[in-house]
């Protein structure tokens, strides 16, 4: 029933994380992963959604089954948002839970078998998904450090059940399932009863579907990389593209482009989020100051570039002591020589003007923003070095004549992003 591809390739793994409902499927991938010879630690993880009367008997019921197999049990409490759609409401904060309990090295174990990629494709096929939507439920994924795995997924849930029936394992029911208001519910209750009387085959031929899907999914992303190429990408505390360089491909491609970079760091736009950033953001004035928020994160433009970024607040800190790193406007700033030093830092308010060399005329800092193409919406956040009273480093950006003397003498700083876009998404 496993697929045994996966679960060698999970045996180093620190710990399996199972996800535990107390439906059939996770009781059953709970049962199974304890039989597998040499296993990690296991931890059955159980999310209540305090979303029913019975939830915290379901819980304990959950705590039992694991305790029965000598299995770490951990419960989360959680708060789903009763705005909007409250199965999707669900699901997210179910899945947001396992993410943030799990660490790196982690596998995470979910129980979603071969029906529940059926009844997936068709939910996102009636939402309109495209191609990369359609692909369904992956069988291995990555979500920042965390591995997801999904061992039953080419399994169809009667064998499941046969499996739970012959070893007389006890699962919960949970009524809510067959409530059709719930789109997902109404798929499987209503929908694909019909549809399995009369294509008999139809998980399969999905899965096989999926399988074209994702070639021609393949396909868009080569494309894709090829046209980012031309695009000038650059990664670091804000990566960016120059989108005027995509002008010269067809709308299709674009887009294509945009979904696939952005994907990169795991924003995943709909339509309508992708109609609003070409319209509000890449079409604005040219002298505005265009943003959209996208799930945390604040898609900007400056000049022809298009930025990924985080809201930034200005530090507070006035003096670095080398002995330390620092980490301020989303950099890791770390001295690499062992001498201490101690600078003084100051932002764009204290500086007004400076003279980087003596060589070099007074310049107000928005000119030295300028010439540095530091967009506007970092300017009050980047630190200004300061050892000696002479300004030795504009943030990253810069090391000035003063600064270069210390270097001279053997002293460098490392300089590192220190953003992590998944943490925010």
């Amino acid at each position: 029933m496993l697929d045994h591809s996966l679960i060698d390739q999970s045996l180093t793994a620190k710990r399996w994380v199972v996800g535990l409902s107390g439906g059939v499927d996770s009781v059953v991938l709970l049962h199974l992963l304890t039989q597998i010879p040499n296993h990690p630690p296991i931890v059955a993880l159980h999310v209540n959604h305090q979303m029913q009367s019975e939830a915290n008997q379901w819980q304990s019921f959950c705590k039992k089954q694991a305790s029965a197999l000598s299995v770490d049990f951990i419960g989360i409490a959680v708060d789903v948002d009763s705005a909007g759609n409250l199965e999707e409401n669900a699901r997210n904060a179910r899945f947001n839970a396992f993410i943030h309990f799990c660490s790196a090295d982690d596998v995470l174990m979910l129980g979603h078998h071969l029906q529940d990629q059926t009844e997936t494709f068709f939910y996102r096929l009636f939402r309109g998904a495209g191609v990369k939507g359609l692909l369904g439920i992956p069988s291995k994924r990555m979500q920042g450090d965390v591995t997801i795995v999904r061992p039953l997924l080419n399994t169809a849930r009667p064998s499941i059940e046969n499996y739970a029936e012959h070893h007389q394992l006890a699962f919960i029911d949970d009524p809510s399932n067959k409530d059709k208001r719930f789109d997902r519910n109404f798929i499987r209750q209503a929908m694909l009863p019909m549809v399995r009387m009369r294509w008999h085959g139809v998980d399969q031929k999905i899965t096989q579907t999926i399988a074209r899907l994702r070639d021609a999914q393949s396909c868009l992303n080569d494309l894709a990389i090829m046209d980012l190429a031309e695009a000038e990408p650059l990664d670091g505390v804000e990566p960016s593209i120059d989108f005027m360089a995509l002008q010269k491909f067809s709308a299709a491609r674009v887009d294509n482009a945009l979904r696939y970079w952005l994907n990169s760091f795991g924003l995943n736009l709909s339509a309508k989020q992708l109609a609003a950033l070409k319209s509000e953001v890449i079409e604005a004035k040219h002298d505005a100051n265009p943003k959209l928020i996208v799930s945390g994160c604040i898609i900007r433009r400056y000049r022809t570039r298009l930025y990924l970024t985080v809201e930034l607040n200005a530090s507070k800190l006035s003096v670095w002591h080398t002995d330390n790193a620092l980490m301020v406007a989303g950099f890791l700033y770390e001295a690499s020589h062992a001498c201490s030093k101690k600078f003084a830092i100051r932002y764009a308010d204290e500086v007004k003007q400076i003279k980087l060399a003596a060589n070099r005329p007074t310049k107000n800092v928005k000119q030295v923003y300028q010439s540095l193409n530091v967009p506007p919406w970092r300017r009050a956040a980047i630190p200004w070095f300061f050892f000696q009273d002479e300004c030795v480093a504009i943030g990253e950006y810069l090391i000035t004549e003063a600064g270069k003397k210390l270097v001279d003498q053997n002293f460098t700083v490392s300089v590192r992003h220190s953003t992590d876009f998944s943490n925010k998404i």
